[in-house]
């Protein structure tokens, strides 16, 4: 049984990266400049991290829709296992 949040984990088909969806507060804080900062800086200084590793913020608009659907690309964990086993 998952989390308490009702996003969806989609993989990509060679299962390297997540595509998952996001509420609107995670991806404001995402985009915090502040909290970009430190994540950042945080890598600089512990490149071989498990910490989920992001490589894309998106904000989608689907159909007609006036609210845009907002998800994030982030290395599969599966992959970052693989590479340290």
């Amino acid at each position: 049984k998952g989390g308490a949040s009702l996003a969806l984990f989609i993989p990509t088909e060679d299962n390297l990266y997540l595509i998952k969806t996001m509420e609107d507060l995670d991806y404001q804080t995402i985009m915090d400049k502040s909290f970009m900062t430190y994540y950042l800086m945080y890598f600089s200084y512990n490149p071989n991290s498990l910490i989920c590793r992001y490589y894309g913020l998106f904000s989608i608009f689907c159909d007609q829709s006036s609210v845009p659907l907002k998800v994030v690309v982030m290395r599969h964990a599966r992959s970052n296992l693989k590479s340290i086993i």
